[in-house]
């Protein structure tokens, strides 16, 4: 191998060379050489190619997450792929400009060549040869694609362990070059057997500088200027100025990034988005974890429905406490609180907004406006009260004032019963056909101790209660007198007001017997004291009542339409003998005393009018004709008594 510079060629050698690059190769007719590999526009391609290709990465890293709250700025890790994609943009710069310089330096185009007797590297002017005697071994290859001829590839090693490939499109053409190599040489064998200088003039470019042994000669004609020093550490300078350009895009990129950022939570505010500005660790960190995130949650708690705002302030000023919005969060829950104050209409809902806000500035107005509700209550009361009693008033003004000083617990309604030992005398006298005057009854007899038991009595007490309450909805709402049955074990003290019933279910000394049933009852009466009792106040309403059975009385068994004994929420099926059964005979017998009952307290308290209203008043029994009648239909089930 040998380097020889090429402006110290015979100018013979120079034009030949250049004469031979630009005529066609040995293949085909001319000079030129056997195999060519020119840097030409491929380089150029490649270049602009990777110019692109880096230039376009950079500037996806560039825009990636871009003004983005929860990336304002981009970790150092990435400051190594700024370096890279410049110091490989700024290496095709470098590869371009070089370019440019070569193909102006060089009187022809720079690339490999290989002649029938040399191997020529000509990519600066300094030219590179090998001579073919120096030739390990030269390896043709065709290649396929899917079955499918694509290029020939010529793999040339030479001594020293260089070694260089060309490439061919074409089978028939590699191998017509392969043959003209061959060709080629055979001839300056025989040339120089005969020492025919024509022929190797021909076949050599270099003849004159192989005869003169290479010899440097200066002499006119074309020459091929030299290159700058710096193309030759072109990668060291694009590798400098990759970071000298890389470090600071990196740094002004994640500037301006995060200035974007901030300046887009500042315009939306947006919760979501300035937590996570905050956790990036942003450059205004500071100024919106203490400024804008208060500021945001306090508007967005601001905007939450009527029925929620209140505890979204609170809990707003629970979570950020003396915070730079503290005076607006304050002044937004006063307006809150004025509007929830606006928005309760009730007792219940007032005293519920002075128990859960007892220092809002409406308390007070919450306060007189529950007195308010009492007084209008009363007034309404005195406007239907009984003027038959003159108790009535004071008693339930004592009774309401007891009530709102107390928060209105519930009025207990308290039952004590007993039954009389006439009933059990009833059973052993109807069990052993005493009381059979007018002979044996077809259906047998029904005892009537076993259905007035504490279990029983109950349910009736309980529709009683609910009938009342009922009443008093229509001039005391249920969060100002709320009524509910009391436990019958523990008496009266007189610490709360208290409604005391107390009755004896007996014999009324009378029997009956069913018409289609042909079952003999026992009659009952039914005796009450009732009496009504406020703490401190020294008048009570009281009353006393007996029940008597009526002469004769009709069971509905299909049908069970009273509001007062639907109220006892019962069932009941037929007896054996096909009528009713003993239970709801004896039912209809109780709730005809505990609706005399029932109305009997509501004309205690109100007027004639008020007691007797509709949906005030329940339902009394069907009273039966004394006679005893068949049934009017069959699809209506009774039975007379």
């Amino acid at each position: 191998m040998r380097v020889v510079d090429f402006n110290q060629l015979p100018r013979a050698s120079r034009e030949r060379f250049i004469a031979a690059l630009r005529a066609p190769g040995y293949a085909f007719g001319g000079n030129g050489p056997v195999f060519s590999q020119v840097s030409g526009s491929g380089a150029v391609a490649g270049w602009i190619l990777l110019l692109l290709a880096s230039g376009g990465a950079l500037l996806a890293f560039t825009t990636s997450h871009y003004g983005s709250p929860w990336a304002p700025r981009q970790s150092a890790g990435y400051l190594v792929a700024y370096v890279g994609l410049a110091f490989l943009g700024l290496l095709a710069v470098v590869g371009l400009i070089r370019r440019s310089i070569v193909s102006k330096a060089l009187p022809f185009a720079p690339g490999v060549y290989l002649f029938p007797l040399d191997l020529v590297v000509a990519r600066s002017k300094d030219l590179v040869i090998r001579p073919l005697s120096t030739l390990l071994r030269l390896q043709p290859t065709h290649h396929y694609r899917n079955g499918f001829y694509s290029y020939t590839s010529f793999d040339l090693a030479f001594e020293g362990g260089f070694g260089v490939t060309f490439t061919v499109g074409g089978r028939e053409i590699a191998e017509r070059q392969l043959d003209a190599l061959r060709y080629a040489q055979r001839q300056i064998s025989e040339a120089l057997e005969r020492g025919d200088m024509n022929v190797l003039a021909a076949l050599d470019p270099f003849m004159e500088a192989r005869v003169q042994d290479f010899r440097p000669v200066m002499e006119p004609g074309p020459v091929a200027a030299g290159l700058p020093a710096w193309t030759r550490f072109g990668w060291a300078i694009a590798l400098g100025a990759g970071v000298v350009l890389g470090v600071p895009t990196w740094l002004v990129r994640n500037l301006v990034s995060d200035e974007a950022a901030y300046r887009d939570l500042r315009r939306y505010e947006s919760t979501y988005s300035l937590e996570a500005y905050v956790s990036a660790g942003g450059r205004h960190a500071d100024e919106v974890r203490t400024y804008l995130i208060p500021r945001a949650y306090l508007k967005k708690a601001k905007e939450e429905p009527k029925e929620k705002r209140v505890q979204a302030i609170e809990k707003f000023l629970k979570d950020y406490p003396n915070s730079t919005v503290e005076a607006d969060a304050r002044a937004a829950l006063a307006d809150a609180l004025h509007g929830e104050f606006l928005s309760r209409t009730t007792v219940t809902q007032l005293r519920e907004f002075v128990k859960t806000w007892p220092g809002a500035a409406d308390a007070p107005a919450a306060r007189t406006k529950i007195h308010a509700l009492y007084q209008r209550s009363l007034a309404d009361f005195r406007a239907h009260a009984n003027p038959n009693d003159k108790n009535v008033v004071p008693v339930v003004e004592a009774l309401i004032g007891w009530m709102e000083s107390h928060e209105s617990p519930p009025l207990e309604v308290t039952f004590h019963r007993k039954n009389a030992p006439s009933l059990a005398a009833a059973d052993k006298l109807i069990a052993k056909g005493l009381l059979d005057d007018d002979g044996p009854a077809r259906g047998g007899n029904a005892q009537v101790s076993s259905h007035f038991t504490q279990a029983q009595a109950v349910t009736r007490e309980t529709a009683v209660v609910r009938a009342l309450e009922k009443g008093f909805r229509q001039v005391f709402p249920a969060d100002i007198l709320p009524l509910k049955r009391g436990d019958d074990a523990k008496d009266a003290d007189g610490s709360a007001p208290a409604i005391v019933v107390d009755y004896e279910v007996g014999w009324s000394g009378t029997t009956y017997v069913g018409r289609d049933s042909g079952r003999r009852f026992v009659g009952i009466m039914v005796r009450f004291e009732v009496g009504v009792k406020v703490p401190n106040e020294p008048r009570t309403l009281a009353f006393a009542m007996r029940v008597e059975p009526p002469e004769s009385f009709t069971v509905d068994y299909t049908k069970w339409d009273s509001s007062f004994r639907s109220a006892m929420g019962k069932s009941y099926g037929t007896s054996p003998t096909g009528g009713p059964s003993d239970a709801q005979v004896y039912d209809v017998m109780a709730l005809r005393a505990f609706d005399q009952l029932s109305t009997k307290m509501k004309n205690a308290f109100f007027d004639a009018e008020t007691a007797s209203a509709k949906g005030y008043a329940a339902a009394a029994p069907k009273k039966a004709a004394p006679k005893r009648a068949a049934d009017d239909d069959d699809d209506d089930l009774g039975d007379d008594l």
